[in-house]
């Protein structure tokens, strides 16, 4: 009699487990790719490339808004390539970019009056 309610009770978990392993939600077929919202672009001249390329060296765009291969106004069959960048933006970009020799640096003040000064 122990044998059988052993039995019972392994095989009602078994169908309990079979259950929710049936119902579980299937994974995504197909992977969206999430665009960065400051990803950018840079040029990587190829071999001959054309004045129209030349003309975006050292300019970071935003991949959103980068040109596709071939340029408007390339004359040449070129090798040049878009170089990724996660983002644009460049570190450091506060205080010292602005034109200040130094960082500001914000010290705060305590403006109690004795040890328990607690207006409110």
């Amino acid at each position: 009699m122990l044998v059988l309610t052993i039995s019972i009770v392994l095989l009602s978990s078994a169908a309990v487990a079979f259950f929710f392993y049936i119902r579980r939600p299937a994974p995504p077929k197909n992977k969206v790719a999430t665009r960065l919202p400051f990803s950018a672009v840079e040029i990587s001249l190829g071999v001959g490339s054309c004045d129209a390329a030349k003309e975006l060296v050292d300019q970071k765009l935003l991949a959103k808004d980068a040109p596709t291969f071939p340029l408007k106004g390339c004359t040449q069959q070129c090798n040049c390539a878009w170089m990724k960048y996660r983002d644009r933006r460049q570190l450091n970009r506060r205080g010292i970019d602005d034109g200040l020799s130094e960082p500001i640096v914000f010290e705060a003040t305590n403006n109690r009056f004795g040890d328990d000064d607690r207006r409110s």
